[in-house]
């Protein structure tokens, strides 16, 4: 058993991937601006998992999303970024925009 924190990284790149590029089937990936919050990238099953009736690169989070998924997204990038570490988002609910949003 290897000690915590001691792991050999050594044979990383020998580690079997089922399917490069791709997502496990539970998830969805979706990235967006830093800045603006402008969606960059979208997997095929986000908009679907979502329960949104599209997502395309291009779109404004702030427009798909409702306010308080924003303001989460927000926060957890804010403090990743000072942190610089990756942020993980749990047990926030993701509803779909049913009001016009400008958020600053």
């Amino acid at each position: 058993m290897v000690e915590f924190g001691k792991a050999d990284l050594t044979s990383c790149d020998k580690e079997p991937i089922h399917i490069p590029g791709s997502i496990q089937p539970h998830g969805c990936l979706f990235s967006c601006d830093r800045d603006t919050f402008m969606l960059r990238r979208v997997s095929a099953n986000a908009a679907g998992m979502l329960g949104l009736e599209h997502m395309r690169p291009g779109d404004m989070l702030s427009e798909l999303l409702g306010r308080e998924a924003v303001h989460e997204i927000r926060n957890a990038l804010t403090n990743s970024l000072s942190l610089k570490r990756p942020a993980y988002l749990f047990d926030v609910e993701i509803t779909p925009a049913v009001y016009p949003y400008c958020g600053a």
